[in-house]
């Protein structure tokens, strides 16, 4: 999973966040326009770059998430500019690679080397590209730096490689990864491979990076905010698409054959059973056929107690809005993270507390959840399953995003084991407690008079 996540001069972020703590279920806070959205951002730009079939540094505009260009995304606040961003990812567990060495090469046999856990990339402007370039990147292994590479000049340096061996590599990028050639070892076969056997068990190991973090982050699944109402039909083919960063492709997904991994049930199946045996939304939902080959259908449900046979597209917002999540919760598998944003949207209040334990049930099943939202009775849920010990406090972060001047800032509240903060942030989901104050004056003062 990811551990942590450190921006600097990215967007709204002046200077660095500092590493920002990722646990199981992280739940993100804060006012509108605070700056939440841009650490899932942050992440969805990583993605979207890694997942790119070509070298590009950043692919700051695509199916994932648009930023625009290098000026939108670098630091501004006023008359000033940031020169550079950067973005630096932390996993939790380590990977490994073995690495041959000279006699050993063919053999598969070699040194069983731990690849680095941390990447930090700085990103700058070059002005004669007109292009987004890497200015430096970090990999960091057990907390010490293994290897800094710098692209300017192809200067670089990587921890315990000589000055004389680092003159005859070459430093060529893969997006924003550094990847090491040793030059001329054909020619210079003894001397060059002592010189050089480091640095050919570090390239071996930064050969494996581009891969193994784009792995990772093909991981990530993404609910957008703005999610789609569930069409009135949909043709169905083969194929099992996949169900779409706002749900797009949700009713070919359940009407196609993938079954929840681990259940041995297909997704409508579960899905079905969650929104009317356990939330309770909805007494039945099921496929109608709509032509007699059974390739276009529509979604219908029963209302508890109410008609029979509606087409869910007719039915209210958050019936629509609550689909894509419980789908694309259900359809994920241990070790994928999905970021989920405004979940509340056209939701009553009972469901925000559904779909809090959804996420707790589902981040104990070895899923991570990031989710960013407004809702004080999604938090309430939470609080209340640690107070009962349904969800260890270890598994928890809550992060409370402000902006002041012009420039955010994170910070992670200390819940306790009874499901309290030692420092919720003094005004923040306040209204009702100010509302119903005010409410129990104005009585009062009715009674009195």
């Amino acid at each position: 999973m990811f551990a942590s996540i450190r921006l600097r001069d990215f967007k709204c972020y002046s200077g660095s966040t500092g590493d920002i703590a990722l646990k199981p279920l992280t739940v993100i806070i804060g006012a509108n326009n605070s700056g939440k959205s841009t650490l899932l951002q942050a992440l969805l730009l990583i993605k979207q770059t890694l997942a790119d079939r070509s070298r590009a540094v950043l692919v700051t505009t695509g199916p994932w998430v648009d930023l625009g260009a290098f000026q939108d995304i670098v630091h501004r606040n006023g008359g000033t500019t940031a020169e550079t961003f950067s973005i630096a990812v932390t996993r939790d567990q380590d990977d490994y690679v073995r690495v041959e060495n000279a006699e050993k090469k063919g053999t598969g046999r070699g040194r069983k080397e731990h690849l680095p856990r941390e990447v930090d990339a700085t990103f700058g402007f070059d002005s004669d590209t007109k292009q987004i370039a890497v200015d430096q990147v970090f990999l960091r292994r057990n907390g010490q730096a293994f290897a800094e590479v710098y692209e300017r000049g192809a200067r670089w340096r990587v921890s315990g490689v000589s000055d004389a061996a680092s003159k005859r590599l070459n430093v060529e990028f893969q997006h924003f990864f550094p990847a090491i050639f040793p030059k001329g070892l054909r020619t210079r076969r003894p001397v060059a491979l002592r010189g050089l056997e480091r640095a050919r068990r570090v390239a071996g190991i930064l050969g494996a990076q581009a891969w193994i973090w784009e792995s990772f982050f093909a991981r990530i699944r993404h609910v957008a905010p703005l999610r789609p109402k569930m069409p009135w039909y949909g043709r169905i083919g083969e194929e099992t698409p996949d169900t779409g960063f706002g749900g797009h492709n949700l009713l070919q997904r359940l009407a196609s054959k993938f079954e929840v991994p681990g259940s041995g049930k297909s997704l409508m199946n579960r899905l079905n059973r969650l929104m009317c045996k356990e939330f309770k939304v909805l007494d039945a939902l099921r496929f109608r056929s709509l032509d007699t080959a059974g390739t276009v259908v529509s979604l219908e449900g029963d209302e508890i107690g109410g008609a029979q046979g509606i087409n869910v597209a007719a039915m209210g917002e958050g019936v629509s809005q609550m689909l894509p999540i419980v789908a694309e919760s259900l359809a994920s598998r241990e070790g994928d993270c999905l970021l989920v944003e405004q979940p509340e949207i056209h939701l009553h209040p009972a469901a925000h507390a559904h779909l809090a334990d959804l996420f707790i049930q589902m981040a104990l099943g070895g899923r991570q959840f990031i989710v960013e939202t407004h809702s004080e009775h999604v938090l309430l849920r939470l609080r209340r399953r640690v107070a009962e010990g349904k969800m260890p406090l270890e598994k928890v972060a809550i992060l409370y995003v402000e902006k002041k001047g012009g420039c955010s800032s994170v910070r992670q509240l200390t819940l306790n084991d009874r499901g309290h903060y030692d420092d919720w942030p003094e005004g923040f989901f306040d209204e009702a407690y100010q509302e119903a104050m005010t409410l129990a004056a104005l009585s009062s003062r009715r009674k009195a008079q």
